[in-house]
């Protein structure tokens, strides 16, 4: 069956299988470690919504100085209030 489909016109797909770049393998691997991510934080007794605020609050945090060195962006007033409402967000989130 996989030999017939590979043979049909328009059925490139098995002909990449092998040729995929590293960013695609790179991009799944970081969705895979997402997800272990929320289910470690689920097992260690966090609430999923707590996890997924300071996920992205994380993440966030993380890529502002890739941005601002990597591809030159600037931090406008706009995306420092951002920041800023991620970070409570979180603190009032993860408040009892």
């Amino acid at each position: 069956m996989l030999r017939l489909c590979a043979r049909l016109p328009g059925q490139e797909i098995f002909n990449r299988v092998g040729r995929d770049s590293t960013g695609q393998f790179s991009f799944w691997r970081c969705r895979r470690q997402y997800r272990v991510g929320f289910s470690v934080a689920y097992r260690a007794g966090w609430k999923l919504g707590v996890a997924a605020v300071a996920t992205n609050v994380a993440v966030t945090a993380m890529l502002i100085p890739i941005g601002i060195l990597v591809f030159k962006d600037h931090l406008s007033l706009r995306n420092i209030l951002g920041l800023i409402f991620c970070v409570l967000g979180l603190v009032l989130v993860a408040r009892d």
